[in-house]
């Protein structure tokens, strides 16, 4: 993942970075790890579910040294098929 402002501001300082995945549609959520990945970017390791089939939901959350945040949700990402 990357973070970035919005066109024609200054690129965000201090950038945290939490990624969280449900695996029944946003009832309960597990914390991925994170880590840095180059120039505001990030790599986040999930573990999968034990279930055969299920959706993800992925929740994403970026905050900076500023005080800004921003939390994105997308419901049903992909699928696990096993």
């Amino acid at each position: 993942m990357k973070v970035r402002a919005q066109k024609g501001l200054a690129a965000p300082r201090g950038v945290t970075l939490r990624v969280e995945a449900s695996y029944d549609d946003g009832r309960t959520w597990t914390t991925a790890r994170t880590k840095a990945h180059g120039d505001l970017g990030f790599r986040a390791e999930l573990t999968t579910p034990a279930q055969r089939r299920t959706w993800v939901t992925l929740r994403v959350t970026a905050s900076d040294s500023a005080g800004n945040t921003v939390r994105q949700t997308v419901q049903r990402a992909y699928a696990v098929r096993r």
